[in-house]
């Protein structure tokens, strides 16, 4: 584990350590450590991989997160599950303290909970701040039990949690009861808003709130295209009215779609179209 850490504007509220642990444990979650602090602006961790499963929960402020090729925020009441041998980076984002809920544990599951969840488009989790406070204080109480009746409650509790709390998808965009199709509606109108600039996948993603891999994988099932391909074909629908309505150049119709050059835009305007942009223009109406 390669370990970089600012620890200088940390304010440790709370702090425990669970390292004595039975050498045959047949409980899945084993919780290794856990804290409450408040952090500075410059405050962040960032490993290259770590052996357990790590949960954040923001009681205020708001962090961020960078983790499996993405960005995301984590504000008040949004708690997220992260697999630690993937490489990861938190810390305070914004001016503002970071006041936040931490714990590790070791989740011995054939497949972590934190990538069954990621690998169907749930990453941040919203969770009510009284519950958050209650699982830490119940973590501590516990803490202090007979070793072996302590780390069986110690799972229990995780365990009962995370299976309560850690499928509510938080979303800042829609609800919590919206399905798939307004995921993908949503995500389409986000494409229709921005196509004339760049639009990266994981722009896309983190607007949703959903992994990218996922939401490749809906809009493939749902439109039968990916992302790109949508994108794709929202500017050249764009680029033909243009086309067809306008005596603008060839040029400035892909630049105004968000073509880099024109080359790109004539290859992906006569793949989908069938013919070349000037042949559209030339057709008689």
């Amino acid at each position: 584990m390669n370990l970089k850490c600012n620890v200088t504007e940390v304010e440790a509220l709370e702090a425990l350590v669970f390292s004595a642990f039975p050498q045959e444990n047949p409980f899945p979650y084993q919780v290794t450590a856990g804290g409450h602090y408040r952090c500075g602006s410059s405050y962040f961790t960032e490993r290259d991989s770590f052996s357990e499963s790590l949960l954040l929960y923001t009681c205020k402020g708001c962090g961020k997160i960078i983790y499996r090729d993405a960005t995301w925020s984590l504000p008040a009441g949004a708690m997220v599950l992260l697999d630690g041998k993937y490489a990861h980076w938190y810390g305070t984002a914004g001016a503002e303290a970071w006041d936040f809920i931490w714990l590790h544990f070791r989740d011995l599951s054939l497949v972590s909970l934190a990538d069954y969840l990621f690998e169907r488009g749930v990453f941040l989790q919203q969770v009510p701040l009284e519950e958050a406070q209650a699982l830490y204080r119940s973590v501590n109480d516990i803490s202090s039990e007979v070793l072996r009746l302590g780390t069986m409650r110690l799972s229990q509790l995780l365990s009962s949690f995370l299976t309560r709390w850690g499928s509510y998808s938080y979303n800042r965009q829609f609800s919590i009861g919206e399905g798939r199709e307004q995921l993908i509606r949503r995500a389409q109108e986000y494409i229709q808003e921005h196509f004339a600039s760049e639009v990266t996948l994981d722009a896309l993603a983190s607007w949703c709130s959903v992994s990218k891999y996922y939401l490749i994988k809906l809009f493939r099932k749902t439109i039968g295209m990916t992302p790109h391909q949508y994108l794709l074909h929202v500017r050249i629908s764009q680029a033909r009215l243009m086309l067809l309505s306008t005596s603008d150049t060839v040029a400035s119709i892909g630049e105004a779609v968000g073509f880099s050059d024109t080359s790109s835009f004539i290859a992906a305007f006569k793949r989908i179209e069938g013919t070349t942009p000037l042949g559209v223009r030339n057709v008689k109406i």
